[in-house]
């Protein structure tokens, strides 16, 4: 069977970002269904065979009719996410069609422009005539994308968007900075715990990660105001931002790849290393913290505390180790709490936990 990580990424992207219950890849229809909506629907579709590009190509040949161009129809990702409807007891469902391309230099197709309109529009007629329904999102998404392309792209889409100008369906472009602020990024931090091998993308940039291949420098930081504050171990990381730098902690970007020259990153560790001691300052919103982690919201070793409790007698060489004698806690505990931090820390495994409780907490 073929793999494609593009294919993987969206339907990882479906399940955790547009919470989609129900996902499908490579989608297709049936030959024994029955087509719904027949007379609309080739009503559009003989809109669409109208369009043309500037140079006189037609979006579709003049000789295809609605039931072929309904069997070709091939669908990356499918999702279907089910919700209660507003003020009913009766379930909503959205629908969200995807096509994904991933050329290494831009877009390789004859005509692209040509090729993306088609998509979009045979994906958008086939959910209207085999689901009944046009609440539905229809995208196509690629990374890597020319300008001149999508401006060629645009033009026709226009067009084609025209022709189903009655109905509710959404289109959608997602491509190069956009994908990776909308599907990469999103996927990466919701993913960060899920332990699913089906997920093949989340699955390898968990390969990378421990390796510290990753890099995520545009995922921004909680606002912590005073970076003196913050307690660093030089045998718990590999680079300490330089003390002459008083730039705050909010406008600081983390690296999985330790920087060897000077630079204004924070890694994973001191990211948590830096929370944590903002809220020892705090009683209350530590307690808040200490209820958050005693949850299981962030992720740990087994049996593993994030915040592991001492007291005046207790070894803490001892409580720093796990039952098989390996360190997982930092030597120093907490200023003002008796409590010793988590040190296993991965950013792919426990960036999105820590986010979510400093946006829990108040401190984005």
């Amino acid at each position: 069977m073929k793999i494609d990580i593009g294919e993987s990424i969206i339907y990882s992207w479906l399940r955790h970002e547009k919470n989609s219950q129900v996902v499908q890849l490579n989608w297709k229809s049936s030959s024994t269904w029955e087509v719904g909506n027949q007379m609309k629907a080739d009503e559009i579709f003989q809109k669409l065979k109208l369009i043309e590009d500037s140079t006189g190509k037609g979006l579709i040949g003049k000789s295809v009719n609605l039931s072929q161009f309904l069997r070709q129809a091939e669908i990356d990702a499918l999702g279907i996410s089910i919700s209660k409807a507003d003020n009913s007891s009766e379930s909503k469902y959205t629908i969200s069609a995807v096509d994904i391309a991933f050329h290494e230099g831009g877009l390789g197709y004859k005509d692209s422009h040509l090729v993306v309109a088609k998509k979009l529009a045979r994906a958008a007629l086939t959910i209207y005539s085999y689901f009944n329904t046009d609440d539905a999102e229809i995208i196509f998404a690629s990374p890597k994308v020319r300008d001149s392309t999508i401006d060629s792209i645009d033009v026709i889409l226009k067009e084609v968007m025209d022709c189903f100008e009655d109905l509710n369906f959404k289109f959608s472009l997602i491509f190069n900075t956009d994908f990776n602020s909308q599907i990469i990024e999103p996927v990466l931090r919701k993913t960060a715990s899920v332990a699913d091998t089906s997920e093949l993308f989340s699955r390898s940039a968990k390969l990378l990660d421990v390796f510290s291949y990753l890099k995520f420098e545009s995922l921004p930081l909680v606002n912590i105001d005073n970076q003196q504050d913050i307690e660093v171990d030089n045998d718990d990381i590999d680079f300490v931002p330089p003390k002459e730098d008083k730039t705050s902690l909010s406008h600081l970007r983390y690296s999985i790849l330790a920087e060897r020259s000077y630079c204004k990153t924070l890694k994973i560790g001191e990211f948590a290393k830096a929370l944590f001691n903002k809220l020892d300052q705090d009683p209350a919103l530590f307690q808040k913290a200490l209820e958050y982690t005693n949850s299981g919201k962030i992720p740990s070793g087994k049996g593993l505390e994030i915040l592991r409790l001492i007291d005046d007698s207790a070894n803490i060489n001892k409580l720093r180790k796990d039952e098989q004698g390996k360190y997982r806690y930092y030597s120093k505990p907490l200023t003002n709490h008796p409590y010793l931090l988590y040190h296993d820390w991965t950013s792919l495994r426990h960036q999105g936990p820590l986010m979510k409780l400093a946006e829990d907490l108040g401190l984005e």
